[in-house]
């Protein structure tokens, strides 16, 4: 089985709406419009890696990205280790910087000096991934939520984002409703792996 470790910000707006954007790499390889959490893959530390290796882990996909291969039997053992916290990234914002600055513009680096976060829940998610250069689909996702805050300032040019013409915009604030339906009110898909911020 394929393993993806993944963490998630939960960035709600004070009418309760929940921010996702733009699945770039989807609208890159597929030109497929859908909305995925803010947030991506996990990095593993020299340690944890060596630990995943020892449990049989394979073909792991860009180091030191936790997204490898590893025999059905041993998902539960990666799982135990994941829970721990220990060897590896635990924190969102270094994909939130990423995500929300250097790939889509929509914050600068000064707007994401006094972001705050705060671990939810860890769950799994199990599917089928999309990924074309990978050849096992059936995919483990691993994945952690945190509440992240923004300054009022940084929050409304965040909201901001979210109005501009449909060909400039990468975020989205979307309702619990929209979500759970998986679609916006405007017919932009929205990713079933959206649900695990609510």
């Amino acid at each position: 089985m394929r393993i993806g470790a993944m963490c998630f910000a939960q960035i709600r707006d004070e009418q309760g709406r929940y921010c996702l954007l733009l699945n770039k790499g989807r609208l890159k390889h597929s030109q497929e419009r859908i909305l995925s959490p803010v947030g991506g893959g996990i990095e593993g530390r020299d340690a944890g890696l060596k630990h995943l290796t020892k449990l049989g882990a394979t073909d792991f996909e860009s180091l030191p990205d936790l997204r490898f291969r590893i025999a059905d039997e041993k998902v539960a053992k990666v799982e135990e280790w994941f829970a721990k916290q220990v060897d590896r990234e635990v924190s969102v914002l270094r994909e939130l910087r990423e995500e929300l600055g250097e790939e889509t513009g929509v914050l600068s680096e000064d707007d994401m000096q006094h972001i705050t976060e705060k671990f939810i829940e860890a769950s799994r998610f199990d599917a089928f991934t999309k990924r074309r250069n990978v050849a096992e689909k059936k995919t483990a996702y691993l994945i952690e939520v945190f509440q992240v805050g923004f300054p009022a300032n940084v929050m409304r040019k965040l909201l901001e984002a979210a109005t501009r013409p449909i060909e400039d915009r990468w975020a989205y604030f979307v309702s619990r409703e929209e979500i759970e339906k998986g679609e916006t009110h405007d017919s932009v898909k929205i990713g079933p792996i959206s649900a695990y911020i609510l």
